[in-house]
């Protein structure tokens, strides 16, 4: 193939794309540079548009971006979102967690939501409606070994320890007990 038929496939290629619109990731791209803009607050101080936008940021270059970055926005559907919601869930991502599903489930909603605004109209619906609910989160482990191996004290005698160097905290006639070690002023 020739370099000048080489180069006409690439326009007609890139043609193709504009015309079909914009990928998931430009979009993802679009709305964290929306995000983080400057603006104006009501208090007068310059801050980014929202002021949590790492968070999201983070959850969609984590979780959306690699499943559904490469598909037009019109191409998701809510299968695709449930699907990586239960991944997530199942701990293809990292370590299992129904908090990351959830969060994941926010940011793509946001995504798709703001997607379907004028100007930008990428999409006409969210895919992101009805999704079968996800379980509760485990509670976490009372109790860490690894937590409990770093102090060998815990409670009212590892604040007094920290305090004044003693392990007793109803010693008034103790050289190093003060009122701040009282468990109630702790």
């Amino acid at each position: 193939m020739g370099g000048e038929a080489l180069g006409e496939t690439f326009r007609e290629h890139k043609a193709d794309k504009a015309k079909r619109g914009k990928t998931v990731s430009e979009i993802i791209d679009e709305r964290i540079a929306w995000m983080k803009a400057p603006v104006a607050k009501p208090d007068g101080e310059i801050r980014p548009r929202l002021e949590a936008w790492e968070e999201t940021a983070r959850h969609l270059d984590r979780f959306v971006r690699p499943r559904l970055g490469k598909k037009l926005p019109g191409e998701v559907t809510k299968r695709d979102i449930a699907q990586l919601s239960d991944d997530i869930v199942a701990g293809r991502f990292g370590l299992p967690s129904v908090s990351n599903a959830r969060h994941m489930r926010k940011a793509a909603s946001v995504l798709s939501n703001w997607a379907a605004e004028p100007p930008r109209e990428y999409v006409t619906a969210s895919p992101c409606i009805n999704l079968p609910k996800l379980d509760p989160e485990p509670p976490a482990p009372a109790y860490s070994p690894r937590r409990r191996e770093r102090s060998g004290f815990s409670g009212a005698a590892s604040t007094a320890m920290t305090c004044h160097g003693t392990a007793r905290l109803d010693s008034p006639s103790n050289s190093s007990w003060s009122p701040c070690c009282a468990p109630a002023n702790c």
